[in-house]
This record gives structure tokens, C-alpha cells and sequence, in this order.
């Protein structure tokens, strides 16, 4: 590879800025029922927060 050459991977990294992009979790196979039902969880237990990131957009944050 050349040096000036960006590998599959390099070209599609997202790297977030002072803002995160966010996406539905549905489009990328997560399922809403069951992140609500996490929520729920999560919301009843001593966890403080959850931020699942997929290729580097937010798929879910609680709270």
C-alpha cells in the first residue's frame, strides 16, 4: 500500500467531533424493544449511564 493509499477500514472510520451523529437502532439490528426494556433496567438499578455506539454513530444512551 502506498503511503498516500487509505485502507477500507481507514476511509470509513467515523471519528466524532464536539457532537456525536446518532442513527435509528433499528437500521443496524438492534431491537427498540428490547433497548427500552434495557432502559428500564437500567433505570431501576445503580448503573449512572449506557452509550452504545455502532461504527461510530450513538445507537442508544440512557439516560
Amino acid at each position: 500500500m502506498s503511503g498516500t493509499q487509505l485502507s477500507f477500514a481507514e476511509k470509513d472510520r467515523i471519528v466524532p467531533g464536539a457532537q456525536w451523529d446518532e442513527l435509528v437502532p433499528g437500521d443496524v439490528g438492534w431491537s427498540s424493544s428490547h433497548l427500552a426494556s434495557l432502559a428500564q433496567v437500567l433505570a431501576d438499578g445503580r448503573s449512572t449511564a449506557l452509550m452504545i455506539v455502532e461504527a461510530g454513530r450513538v445507537a442508544f444512551q440512557c439516560p
